[in-house]
């Protein structure tokens, strides 16, 4: 199931979800205009300073198969995701079930 998640537009922000019933914490962080995440699943840090881009996965494979769920910005263009974007046609986070 794909699912749109509604972020704020802060440069640095942590946000929780549920997935495939893993408890899921993800962090992000914005240095120099490049958003950066980290992933925890179920209380235990799994990636840590993964780089955001533009229609691409964001976490390894392995992250991916202990959240149950994939997740990636669907942005409009291949620029990298801005913060200031979040939540419009430009810029939305998408976690999808594996």
């Amino acid at each position: 199931m794909k699912r749109i998640f509604e972020i704020v537009n802060y440069p640095n922000q942590i946000f929780s979800t549920t997935t495939a019933g893993n408890s899921v914490e993800i962090t992000l962080r914005t240095f120099k205009g490049v958003i950066y995440a980290n992933v925890s699943v179920n209380g235990v840090l799994m990636c840590a300073g993964a780089r955001c881009l533009a229609n691409k996965k964001v976490f390894p494979t392995s992250v991916e198969n202990a959240m149950g769920a994939t997740m990636y910005f669907e942005c409009s263009t291949d620029e990298l995701p801005n913060y200031a974007q979040f939540n419009t046609p430009q810029c939305m986070l998408v976690i999808e079930d594996l």
